[in-house]
């Protein structure tokens, strides 16, 4: 997991993982140590997951509500 994740819509399908390199490129964050931006890449990857898992949901209610109405 820590070089890729598995997208969970798609099983065969790798999502690339954030690299420190990558992070430090951001404003302001050129500055963390290896351990701070493994920390805010896993926070970051966390945070993203849990987004889309609210988005699939919220989707999936509106597509309920719209069958309901007809």
């Amino acid at each position: 997991m820590k070089d890729e994740i598995e997208n969970k819509s798609t099983p065969n399908k790798k999502q690339k993982r954030l690299t420190v390199s990558e992070l430090r490129n951001f404003k302001g964050l050129d500055h963390l140590s290896e351990d701070e931006a493994e920390s805010a890449i896993s926070t970051l990857e966390k945070f993203s997951i849990l987004m889309f898992e609210m988005y699939k949901k919220d989707k999936a209610l509106k597509e309920n509500l719209k069958i309901i109405d007809k």
